[in-house]
């Protein structure tokens, strides 16, 4: 059986301590539908399931991870177990590794995230651990990341140092029969994202033989450096088409909008001929959904048309920078256009916030399902669930209403009589109510009624 398409995503993030990078880590890895992430250079000097949740949107994340050493370091492979089962894992020094089998197709893989040394005298010694990680010729390796060095001088521009230990680099990729996978869209995956603009490839994908006749038209996507000073990359085995329900609901981001209000005002305003107020809200409130809709989805289309625009924009100074200084104006435009796309991913990181499951039921789902369920506890400690009478327990609820309704029968005709009710109505009728403790979130109480010998 062939393996289930699935994406992954490296990336060298510069530094996770900000909300905003996290969220945009985890904008990615929904957009792409990456079952695998790996981030190197966290700055974390601790990751928690938790903090994978916030950074992949996962709900079942697995991870290894090495934490940063005052503020420098850190790295973290974080995978989906809705989707890889762990079989094993490594944690090196300047890799981690987990070896991964697809729960719905039993094939197995093996993920290495490389942090590279950014210095040559380590080169070495992170080589020498990559290799004693490829010891098996048929194992299925995908191995990623920044390994902060170049194999050809045409893989940098103004840049010095980097082609030091190519020649090992390129040796380690031929003993291992590795697959350098081509960069779409991209000749370079770093920046020093400066006037005086020097540009290298540090991070790659690559693929060892058995993974690459598993996965033939696997490709690598780079995307632009909008948080950090590399590009993501992203490893895309095939086409993804998970797509979901669209329900309606308010999105923070419509807040950011200069006409939302404006939209609110001429939908609600609009009049309606209706024999209640009642049905003239509803009809108001059916309109206002349509109109919020129909103007939720022309504004995405616009700023997805928007995104594309500056994205080329950028793409296209980037690569010109490649080759030739930058003018002034040239250089002020790249920036401009880099200022307005983060506005533009502002409003994104807005929006996967709202949809991050435990902000989503800290806002709105919890309060909902606590409402529900005192409410229902109320009526079940209301219920009466059983009676004693004389023929012993009934639990049916028509033989408990045929109870009631005799006593009382009986109870009325003594008192039509002229006479007294051999005994009170408190000894007649005890009603007792046993609280059961809140147990599994479920919560239930018996309520006992006992009757007299009047029955």
């Amino acid at each position: 059986m062939q393996v289930t398409n699935f994406n992954s995503l490296f990336w060298n993030v510069r530094g996770l301590n900000r909300g905003a990078k996290r969220y945009m880590v985890c904008c990615y890895s929904k957009e792409e539908h990456c079952t695998v992430v790996a981030l190197q250079e966290t700055k974390l000097q601790s990751i928690s399931a938790s903090c994978t949740k916030e950074l992949t949107g996962f709900q079942q994340p697995g991870f290894i991870t090495t934490d940063a050493i005052a503020l420098a370091g850190g790295h973290v492979l974080i995978w989906d177990e809705a989707f890889w089962l762990p079989l094993a894992s490594h944690i090196g020094t300047h890799a981690l590794m987990a070896k991964l089998e697809q729960i719905r197709t039993k094939q197995k893989l093996v993920f290495i995230s490389v942090y590279g040394p950014p210095r040559h005298a380590g080169h070495r010694a992170f080589f020498a651990e990559l290799g004693a990680l490829l010891i098996d010729p048929t194992a299925r390796y995908i191995i990623g990341g920044d390994f902060n060095v170049t194999r050809f001088s045409f893989e940098k521009r103004n840049c010095r140092g980097l082609l030091a230990d190519s020649a090992l680099f390129s040796q380690l990729i031929s003993d291992s029969e590795l697959n350098n996978l081509p960069l779409k869209g991209l000749d370079f995956t770093w920046s020093n994202n400066q006037a005086s603009l020097r540009l290298a490839r540090l991070d790659r994908v690559l693929l060892s033989l058995p993974t690459s006749i598993l996965i033939p038209l696997a490709t690598v996507i780079g995307g632009e450096r909008r948080l950090s000073d590399h590009n993501a990359l992203i490893l895309r085995a095939g086409i993804s088409s998970n797509l979901g329900v669209c329900w309606f609901r308010l999105e923070n981001w419509w807040l950011n909008k200069v006409s939302f209000r404006g939209i609110i005002q001429a939908a609600w305003s609009e009049l309606f001929s209706s024999v209640s107020a009642a049905s003239v809200w509803i009809e108001r409130w059916k309109k206002l959904r349509r109109t919020l809709k129909q103007w939720a989805l022309i504004n995405k289309r616009e700023n997805n048309a928007r995104k594309r625009y500056l994205e080329a924009d950028i793409h296209k100074l980037n690569i010109k920078a490649s080759t030739q200084e930058l003018s002034t104006d040239e250089f002020l435009n790249l920036h401009a256009c880099k200022k307005e796309l983060d506005d533009f991913y502002d409003n994104e990181v807005v929006y996967w916030r709202q949809r991050a499951k435990l902000r989503w039921m800290k806002e709105g789902d919890q309060n909902s399902r606590f409402y529900h369920q005192w409410a229902s506890l109320k009526k079940k400690q209301n219920w009466i669930h059983q009676i004693h009478i004389n023929a012993g327990i009934i639990s049916s609820s028509n033989d408990i209403a045929r109870a009631f309704r005799t006593f009382y029968i009986q109870l009325l005709v003594m008192q039509g009589a002229g006479g007294k009710a051999s005994t009170s109505f408190e000894s007649l009728i005890q009603v007792s109510r046993i609280d059961n403790a809140w147990r599994g979130g479920k919560a239930g109480t018996l309520a006992v009624l006992s009757l007299g010998s009047s029955i």
